[in-house]
C-alpha cells in the first residue's frame, strides 16, 4: 500500500472536484499528477483517465452557428 497518506488525500479530492485543477486542491497541478501517478503505481492500476476539456466555439474563433 502506499506510504505517503496525502496520495489518497488527493484522489479523493479530484474525483470530489471532478478536476485536477491545482486551485482547486491547494497544491501544484504538478504535485496532484505526480500523487495520482503515484498511487495508481502502488496500487499497480490505473486510477483516472485525464481528457482534455472542450473549449467553447466561439474560444476557437469559430463563429455561432457553424
Amino acid at each position: 500500500m502506499t506510504s505517503d497518506p496525502q496520495q489518497p488525500r488527493t484522489f479523493i479530492a479530484v474525483v470530489d472536484h471532478r478536476s485536477f485543477s491545482a486551485q482547486a486542491l491547494g497544491c501544484a497541478q504538478s504535485a496532484v499528477s505526480q500523487h495520482i501517478a503515484h498511487l495508481g503505481a502502488d496500487l499497480e492500476a490505473p486510477l483516472l483517465t485525464r481528457r482534455p476539456r472542450r473549449r467553447p466555439r466561439r474560444a476557437l474563433g469559430i463563429p455561432r452557428g457553424r
